[in-house]
């Protein structure tokens, strides 16, 4: 049997919402992921500037973007006004 119904798995496939769960340290950003209704992902390490282009990346991959509410500051003092919601 054949379904045309497109899962995450799918290569190219683009969720609805990407929700990010942030632990912000002086040395490294932690951050948990979880696309749609799916269960969160393992977390993952990321300098300042290796967060930045993953939030690019999960812009491109979805409808939303998640984040908390108070964006967090890079180390230099600069904010992350790159994250677009839905709701927000």
């Amino acid at each position: 049997m054949s379904t045309n119904q497109v899962t995450q798995t799918d290569p190219g496939a683009r969720a609805r919402v990407i929700k990010l769960g942030l632990d912000v340290h002086a040395s490294l950003i932690v951050v948990v992921r979880q696309v749609d209704e799916q269960a969160s992902q393992p977390p993952q390490r990321f300098s300042d500037e290796g967060f930045i282009g993953f939030v690019h990346r999960e812009l491109v991959q979805a409808d939303a973007v998640h984040m908390p509410a108070k964006k967090p500051r890079l180390k230099d003092g600069r904010g992350l006004p790159l994250i677009r919601c839905s709701e927000c």
